[in-house]
C-alpha cells in the first residue's frame, strides 16, 4: 500500500511517497482505512528529530487520522468493521491504512466529517493551548500552573513531584488508574472492601490526599460519577502507607524510543 515515509530526521521537505506492507492489528488494535489525516506541529517535530522521542526509521508519520475500521484484533470489543472512527497513534496516519490501539480510538457520530474528526485530538488541543497561553501572557501570568505527568499507585514519581512542589507547581496525575490495572491489585481491593468502594476510587483518593490534581479519563456518566465519589473517600494513615508501598516504577507509557525518564 502507499504511504508517506520518513527516512531521516531532516524535516518534512524530505518525506517521500513509497510502498509498504499493510499493517496487521494486534489483539488490542484496530486496522483503519484512512479517509483523512491531519498535519500537526507534533508531526513537524517528529520528522525533524525535535520531539522527545525518535521512532526508528523509516517510519510513517501521522499522529491523528480518521476513517473506517476494516479489521479488529481478537480482544477488541468496542469496534467492528464498518465503524467510522477517529484515532491517535505515535505514527502511521499518512498511509492508506493504519493501526491504532482500541483505547486510542473513538466512534464518530454520523454528522461529523472525516476531515473534522482528524483534527480534534492534537490540532485542536494545540490551538487551544496557544490561545490560552497568549491570554495568560496578556494578563501578565508568568508561572506554570501545573505539570501533568504519569502518577498512579504503581508509579508515584516522588522525585519529580518534590521538584514541582519546590517550584510551587501543582502536579496533575496523568493516567491515575494505570490503564485500569488498579482494579486488580489486592491491596487496593482490600482497602476498597473496608470502605464499600472500588479499587479505582481508592487510587484516586490516595492521589487526592497527596495534593495532586486528578482527572481520570472517562466518557460514561456512571463512571464519571463513580470517579467523583472518590473525593468523599477518607483514607487513614495506615492505608496511605500501604498504597505508598505499591510504588514499583510501573510506567504505563514507555515506548521503545522514549527518553531516559528518570
Amino acid at each position: 500500500m502507499k504511504a508517506v515515509l520518513c527516512h531521516s530526521f531532516t524535516g518534512p521537505q524530505d518525506l517521500r511517497l513509497g510502498d509498504i506492507d499493510e499493517p496487521r492489528p494486534a489483539a488490542d488494535e484496530i486496522l483503519i482505512d484512512v479517509h483523512a489525516a491531519s498535519v500537526s506541529f507534533m508531526d513537524q517535530l517528529l520528522v525533524s528529530g525535535l520531539y522527545q522521542m525518535r521512532p526508528p526509521t523509516p517510519f510513517v508519520p501521522g499522529t491523528e487520522a480518521s476513517g473506517v475500521v476494516v479489521a479488529v484484533g481478537d480482544k477488541v470489543a468496542t469496534f467492528k468493521p464498518g465503524d467510522r472512527v477517529a484515532c491517535s497513534a505515535w505514527t502511521g496516519g499518512y498511509a492508506e491504512r493504519m493501526i491504532a490501539k482500541e483505547s486510542k480510538a473513538v466512534r464518530l457520530p454520523d454528522g461529523v466529517a472525516f476531515e473534522t474528526a482528524a483534527t480534534v485530538l492534537h490540532n485542536y488541543g494545540t490551538a487551544y493551548y496557544a490561545l490560552v497561553e497568549r491570554a495568560r501572557a496578556l494578563i501578565g501570568a508568568d508561572a506554570i500552573a501545573t505539570n501533568q505527568v504519569e502518577v498512579h499507585p504503581f508509579l508515584q514519581n516522588r522525585r519529580l513531584r518534590d521538584h514541582c512542589a519546590a517550584a510551587g507547581i501543582t502536579v496533575t496525575a496523568y493516567m491515575p488508574l494505570a490503564k485500569g490495572k488498579v482494579a486488580d491489585d489486592p491491596v487496593l481491593q482490600g482497602i476498597a472492601r473496608r470502605h464499600g468502594a472500588e479499587p479505582g476510587q481508592v487510587a484516586l483518593a490516595f492521589l487526592l490526599r497527596l495534593g495532586l490534581i486528578v482527572i481520570p479519563a472517562s466518557s460514561r456518566p456512571e463512571r464519571m460519577r463513580a470517579n467523583f465519589a472518590a473525593t468523599a473517600l477518607a483514607l487513614d494513615d495506615a492505608e496511605m502507607a500501604a498504597i505508598a508501598g505499591l510504588d514499583r516504577g510501573g510506567r504505563m507509557i514507555d515506548p521503545e524510543w522514549g527518553p531516559a525518564w528518570d
